[in-house]
């Protein structure tokens, strides 16, 4: 039994919609003439790669004569990044890797200038570009900043850079490339406390109910699988897809998923995300999935007061958001009683 793939039935959720549009947006504007530069940020396995990929997939690499082009190109930078790291990723993205090897910064710099040029690159996709506001980066925030912006004007090149919020600081540090750059697009865990976002991520559940059974699984649901699902995934789809997957692998002899699959798929997959809690075993409710997402959120560089605000923003009442404002209060106690001793 080869395990289903699940990813393309993730495209039309209303999150993916939103951060998906907001690419479609950079290759409208970009065949319009301008040159875009978006920061999409969010926790890991939220899907923002992920969003990418239909653009990319667009416009793949072609042969033109003897010309071959690349109108997109996709990075992954490593972490402790250096000043050689977007030119040398780069050419290796593009099958230059001998070229790669070569020199310094600028040197490297000016190779993957020309192989842009010269493969008629219109897109880059940065991703882990946060990787570059951390404090084991071998380059300053502000030379990363400006290394970039440099390349991007000589180049031209629309650029979307992925990462968690922490990477806001490369554009803050530079006023040209904070000027140039489009308001981020926060690609977020879905928020169980706001009803329309709980109902929007069951929907997700149900279709990939709905295909594992129209593909031959027999599925025995535990009760509150939704809500256990959510605390295990912190409302992540990229994680729900793992979760799945890995259940359908456990039962690719017996055919049959049930809570007893679901519990060792977590527990094998994503217990190092719930330090340890299953919940697909344990007594679970509603402020462990408030607990879930406030860790993920916290993790990723999102503040309490910021996930307080986005509540609101999303047709919250000021209960919901005062949720948030309480686990604040309640941390800034915590630490002035362990500063003092207390």
């Amino acid at each position: 039994m080869t395990t289903p793939n699940l990813q393309n039935l993730l495209f039309q959720h209303p999150s993916y919609v939103a951060a998906s549009s907001r690419v479609d947006d950079v290759v409208r504007r970009t065949q319009g003439g301008e040159q875009i530069i978006l920061p999409l940020c969010g926790p890991s396995r939220v899907g923002k790669t992920f969003a990418t990929l239909p653009a990319q997939q667009r416009f793949p690499s072609r042969q033109e004569g003897s010309r071959r082009i690349v109108p997109w190109v996709y990075i992954k930078m490593s972490q402790a990044p250096s000043l050689s790291s977007l030119p040398r990723a780069i050419l290796n993205a593009v099958g230059m890797r001998a070229w790669a090897q070569k020199g310094s910064p600028e040197v490297l710099t000016g190779l993957a200038r020309d192989a842009v040029h010269r493969l008629g690159v219109i897109y880059l996709v940065i991703d882990e570009f946060h990787h570059y506001a951390e404090a084991g980066a071998r380059a300053s925030a502000l030379d990363a900043a400006n290394a970039v912006k440099n390349f991007v004007d000589e180049t031209g090149l629309s650029c979307i850079f992925t990462g968690l919020p922490t990477m806001r600081s490369l554009f803050e540090g530079d006023d040209q490339i904070e000027a140039r750059a489009h308001a981020a697009h926060h690609f977020l865990p879905y928020i169980w406390i706001l009803k329309r976002q709980r109902d929007e991520f069951e929907e997700v559940l149900e279709s990939i109910v709905a295909h594992l059974r129209a593909v031959g699984f027999e599925i025995n649901l535990p009760d509150g699988f939704v809500l256990r699902t959510y605390i295990s995934t912190a409302g992540r789809i990229g994680l729900v897809v793992k979760l799945m997957n890995e259940a359908c692998d456990l039962a690719r002899h017996s055919m049959r998923i049930d809570p007893n699959v679901l519990s060792k798929a977590h527990s094998q997959a994503l217990l190092s995300e719930t330090d340890g809690l299953n919940p697909f075993r344990a007594q679970v409710s509603e402020p462990d999935a408030v607990a879930a997402f406030t860790k993920v959120m916290l993790k990723s560089g999102y503040s309490l007061d910021y996930m307080a605000k986005t509540v609101r923003q999303q047709g919250g009442s000021n209960d919901d958001a005062a949720r948030f404002l309480k686990l604040e209060q309640q941390s800034a106690t915590n630490k002035a009683r362990k500063k003092f001793g207390c």
